[in-house]
């Protein structure tokens, strides 16, 4: 069971001297592809292969290979398989600090490009499709100018980056807007809604819990509900406790009456019947797909590190 505060990623991206780095990725069967985390970095992630589903704080939605996502600095996101009998997924990540962004003094740049990216209380589009062919342009370039090196190749990577940024504001330039009040309040809410989901999804929790929380009635907090996650309480909850069900189901050998109860369910034939409507597979079909030699975790050391940072390469993302 976690906190907010355990989640934020520990590893350190860059250096002092220059806050960039990017990883390449690959997973096989693996049923929560990244886990949940935040960092205080910008990250611009790139599907290289196999399809998931992103967890963008309350947002849950399907991407595939191609598509590029957005994360902003301290924003909670992960992903899960879309279906556990996809055997790989791979994804390539450019994570740096915003201060690699920022002028010395408070200019256009920083007010109009570099602010609306970094300032939470703006409202943006962070999920860009396949099709966004100059973003994949830039996106590549950057990667190359990482794994060339060329001289000065940081200034030519920081150059790529405004230019990805720019094409980010330039595309949605109309609908950045910042966040009234009431956007606020949502987003506040479904904040504290995802954390104690996420903190006590092992334990009975009723719509009745839920309402006091926000302190609204139970057809109140059902609608903002609704509202916020694009889904219903009864179901999100299910979801949930099933995608730390297939992670326990892999991830150890405990008995699948212990990875139901463990995981929210009353009885293991209840937790069966879900697990397999969700999946294709029962919990102990799952559990012997994936549990093989084939099918285990593989992380590719990346290939485009700035090796400055640390001096060797990392074995894994997160």
């Amino acid at each position: 069971m976690k906190n907010l505060d355990d989640l934020k990623e520990q590893r350190h991206h860059g250096s002092v001297e220059f806050g960039f780095s990017s990883y390449y990725v690959e997973k096989r069967s693996k049923p929560i592809l990244l886990k949940d985390h935040w960092h205080p970095e910008i990250e611009l992630l790139r599907i290289k292969e196999g399809q998931s589903i992103l967890h963008l704080e309350s947002m849950h939605t399907e991407v595939r290979q191609g598509d590029i996502m957005l994360f902003r600095p301290n924003q909670l996101h992960g992903m899960t398989w879309v279906h556990p009998s996809t055997k790989t997924f791979a994804f390539e990540a450019i994570v740096f600090s915003p201060d690699l962004l920022k002028s010395y003094s408070s200019d256009v740049i920083e007010s109009e490009a570099v602010m609306p990216i970094i300032d939470s209380h703006y409202t943006m589009t962070q999920l860009f499709p396949s099709g966004a062919y100059d973003m994949q342009v830039l996106f590549e370039s950057v990667l190359n100018s990482a794994r060339v090196k060329h001289a000065f190749y940081q200034v030519q990577i920081k150059s790529f980056l405004l230019l990805l940024i720019r094409k980010i504001l330039i595309n949605q330039r109309h609908s950045i807007k910042r966040q009234s009040q009431s956007d606020r309040n949502n987003s506040t809410q479904s904040k504290i809604i995802a954390d104690h989901i996420r903190n006590n999804y092992q334990n009975p929790i009723t719509l009745d819990d839920m309402a006091k929380l926000l302190s609204v009635s139970v057809s109140t907090f059902s609608r903002i509900f609704v509202h916020n996650f694009d889904d219903t309480f009864s179901s999100y909850l299910m979801k949930v406790r099933i995608a730390n069900a297939m992670d326990d189901l892999q991830a150890s050998t405990k008995p699948i009456t212990n990875v139901a109860l463990d995981n929210g369910f009353q009885s293991s034939s209840y937790f069966g019947s879900i697990f397999k409507r969700m999946n294709g597979l029962s919990p102990r079909q799952f559990r012997q797909a994936h549990q093989s030699p084939d099918n285990q975790i593989q992380v590719i050391s990346d290939p485009f590190i700035n090796e400055s940072s640390s001096g060797k390469h990392p074995s894994s993302y997160i």
